[in-house]
């Protein structure tokens, strides 16, 4: 079972550590929009256990009965040379 074999304590520190980032954007206007938290996973080179890491974050996020939605969202795939060249030269 996944969060049975994720949850142990500590098994998630270093993937926590290394592969995410967080940024919180906070409405200036809470009555009329959400705060948002962006997390990003870097998963170049992921292990297995990674891989649960992320996944069990993920379900804890979206359990939260404040989280009103999550959007997963794949890395940019550039369809042409021109993109390629911009998203390889970080240039976005």
């Amino acid at each position: 079972d996944l969060l049975d074999e994720f949850q142990t304590s500590g098994i998630c520190d270093e993937t926590y550590k290394t592969r995410l980032t967080w940024k919180i954007y906070r409405s200036t206007q809470p009555t009329r929009a959400s705060s948002q938290m962006q997390v990003v996973y870097n998963n170049t080179g992921e292990t297995e256990t990674d891989s649960g890491c992320a996944l069990v974050l993920l379900l804890a996020i979206s359990a939260n009965p404040d989280v009103c939605s999550v959007d997963v969202r794949r890395g940019v795939e550039p369809s042409n040379q021109i993109a390629s060249f911009m998203v390889e030269s970080e240039r976005q």
